[in-house]
């Protein structure tokens, strides 16, 4: 019967050790990079759907923008949170200036807690 570090022994000497810390960090590179995509993806999407708010709040008469508005609703829908998604939902829902000044910062707030990124 071999003890632990006999096993321990023969893995460095054949060279397992080395293949098992590659393994390992090809795993967190690849969760790693994943993240950030993901990250990445997110933050295109929100801030495609602020700059999309911005250009229906200029001319709020203009298709093209209300288009760009859902094309973004969309990805964000894709991309986004469940919260980031209700927050963009009842912002379209509301039809008075103060509520939704008040829509807006609290899905700024929503997508800032979403992408963690602190004040």
């Amino acid at each position: 019967m071999t003890t632990n570090t006999d096993w321990l022994s023969l893995m460095t000497a054949s060279g397992l050790g080395g293949l098992l810390v590659s393994a390992i960090r090809i795993a967190f590179d690849h969760y790693a990079i994943k993240n950030r995509l993901s990250f990445d993806e997110r933050k295109e999407s929100y801030i495609g759907l602020l700059q999309s708010l911005h250009d229906c709040s200029l001319r709020p008469s203009d298709a093209e923008a209300k288009k760009r508005w859902a094309l973004w609703m969309a990805r964000v829908k894709i991309a986004g949170s469940k919260e980031v998604c209700a927050a963009a939902q009842l912002l379209q829902e509301k039809s008075s200036t103060q509520d939704e000044l008040s829509a807006i910062n609290d899905l700024i707030a929503t997508m800032r807690q979403d992408l963690k990124i602190s004040k």
